[in-house]
């Protein structure tokens, strides 16, 4: 029987050792009500009709059809690499009853579980609590890279690959943290599998799949042991997850045509296929377009200044292991980001090779990650150093730069201005006149308001015309990319590449199409519309305007006849 004193005494030692981690639970669930109110003031702020984007248009109507697919509810049956989020969609439609209440509380969802799993990551070198939390607080604020993103406050963020965000920074925490441990190199088959969250899994696997080549080349000079046979053994069982995700229908293996080069049937020569691709996805290419460099200058330049100065801050006070771990991301990151595409461009100087990518310019977003973590080292070596005002001072400057990128400056901006630096972009062919997606997304982030038609919400009358009165046969020449949501032959919208062959004679009609229908609206001449409709074997037509011949016309667009061409069913 334990006697008075021995039992005071073991639960004064148990009380001592649960205070710190009651302390530790009160203080995420701190956390958690900090970021989750930036969540809600957010969800609030973006309003009944926030600004949307093709991806957008994508998931609701995979989540359309998916709800019509499965009428007795098991939308699970639909997961995939390319509809997990559709099918989050489809569940939560039942409860929100709206695909963009969903997309706005799965934005909330994330964000909340981004900041988080950014606190533990930079958790074990923070030196107060409240310094982490405003560190993370930074990392919600949107800044674009032209192709990708890091933050959360632009509904911009509401997309698929933002699901994987939390995922990835707790793998990046686990790979870190783990040391030498073998036991790391799980992450490897954990990223194979997550990719059914979202494909960019693959990217951060890349990424770290870098680092532990320079960790085997430059510290351990190729040696043979036994950290390098857990990453053979850990590649190889990404390789049967893989072989799983296939085997269960889960893998994106069922349409690679926007992927490979026709092998049989007519192709493109390879000079004509890199200047279609370089007029649909220049930001995705070497050399980066002058459009994409000055988005990343506008929205990354002093946040790269600020890291750059932690790095040096940190480099006077000694590196530590996570330190230079946090320095090699970044450079595996910048060199998968940029690497392959920039030995594709070299190549195709001397042979004549066909564009491919795999989209892995999006992984420089990853580089957000030791960019934040150098700010938080610069501004915690900063605060507390020196005469109280000037270690006040200093350390605020940090995170003031940090949130004032010139984006932000160009955004606050007259209007006018900020117009004429549109013109000036189309003037000097930075941003094609075809290109609508590009215009809508420079206004986007430019934060100017939108006149007249806007996108999605001014064309919902067209949408349901189109649905109830046509059929999956019905050619229709137009600009509106919302066209995506309807089942028809669309002529003309920038998206309509889709699912075409990067060699295919498809896309070669496609990008004839889109500058022969943007010219032929911009005219505002219904007869080279007509011309336009003709050419193509299109029906019907959308156009900007009012016109008298209208099968449908509302405040925004009508819907006309084109005297010729077949549909292959009635309207209704």
């Amino acid at each position: 029987m334990m006697s008075p004193v021995s039992y005071m005494t073991l639960s004064a030692v148990s009380f001592s050792r649960s205070r710190p981690i009651a302390k530790a639970s009160i203080g995420w669930l701190g956390s958690l009500a900090v970021y989750a109110v930036l969540a809600g003031v957010v969800f609030i702020v973006h309003g009944a009709e926030p600004p949307l984007m093709i991806d957008h248009l994508a998931y609701m109507k995979q989540a359309d059809d998916i709800l019509l697919a499965h009428p007795d509810g098991d939308y699970w049956r639909s997961v995939n690499q390319l509809q997990s989020y559709a099918v989050v969609m489809a569940y939560l439609y039942g409860l929100t009853g709206s695909h963009i209440s969903s997309l706005k509380f799965l934005l909330a969802t994330m964000t909340v579980l981004s900041l988080l799993a950014f606190e533990l990551l930079i958790g074990p070198v923070v030196t107060a609590k409240w310094k982490a939390v405003l560190i993370t607080l930074l990392s919600a604020f949107f800044v674009t890279f032209g192709a990708s993103f890091w933050g959360y406050t632009d509904f911009a963020a509401s997309v698929q690959r933002t699901a994987l965000i939390p995922c990835a920074l707790a793998i990046t925490w686990f790979w870190l943290y783990r040391g030498d441990s073998a036991l790391k190199f799980i992450v490897f088959p954990a990223l194979v599998a997550l990719s059914v969250v979202h494909l960019s899994a693959y990217h951060l696997a890349a990424i770290l799949g870098l680092v532990a080549l320079w960790d085997w080349a430059a510290r351990r000079h190729f040696s043979l042991d036994r950290r390098f046979w857990w990453l053979v053994v850990s590649l190889v069982a990404a390789a049967g997850v893989k072989f799983a995700l296939e085997k269960l229908a889960l893998a994106f293996t069922n349409d690679l045509s926007s992927l490979v080069i026709p092998t049989s049937g007519p192709r493109l020569d390879p000079e004509t296929a890199w200047r279609i691709e370089l007029m649909a996805f220049p930001w995705r290419n070497m050399p980066l377009p002058p459009a994409t460099l000055l988005t990343i200058v506008a929205s990354y330049g002093l946040i790269f200044l600020m890291a750059s100065a932690g790095v040096m801050r940190a480099m006077r006070l000694g590196l530590t292991q996570l330190d230079r771990s946090m320095l090699t991301i970044a450079g595996a990151a910048v060199a998968f980001a940029y690497g392959p595409q920039t030995l594709l461009w070299i190549a195709r100087q001397f042979w004549p090779i066909y564009p491919f990518s795999l989209e892995e310019t999006r992984a420089i977003n990853f580089i957000m990650i030791p960019s934040l973590y150098f700010v938080y080292r610069l501004f915690d070596s900063l605060w507390s150093h020196g005469s109280f005002v000037r270690s006040r001072a200093i350390p605020a400057a940090v995170v003031l730069l940090v949130l004032l990128q010139p984006l932000f400056l160009l955004r606050v901006a007259p209007d006018d201005w900020k117009n004429r630096a549109i013109t000036i972009a189309v003037e000097h062919g930075l941003i094609q006149t075809g290109d609508s997606l590009r215009l809508m997304y420079a206004r986007n982030v430019l934060a100017l308001p939108e006149k007249g038609a806007r996108f999605y919400y001014s064309a919902r009358g067209v949408i349901g015309w189109l649905s109830e009165n046509t059929c999956t046969h019905t050619r229709v020449v137009s600009t509106l990319n919302e066209l995506i949501l309807v089942d028809v032959e669309r002529i003309g919208p920038f998206n309509g590449m889709i699912d075409k062959a990067l060699a295919s004679p498809d896309r070669k009609v496609w990008a004839e199409s889109v500058v022969d229908v943007d010219r032929a609206i911009r005219s505002r001449d219904w007869e080279q519309v007509e011309l336009a409709g003709q050419k193509y074997g299109a029906t019907l037509a959308v156009v900007p305007w009012p016109s008298p011949n209208a099968l449908y016309s509302d405040a925004y667009y009508s819907i006309v006849p084109i005297k010729t061409g077949t549909t292959g069913c009635a309207l209704g």
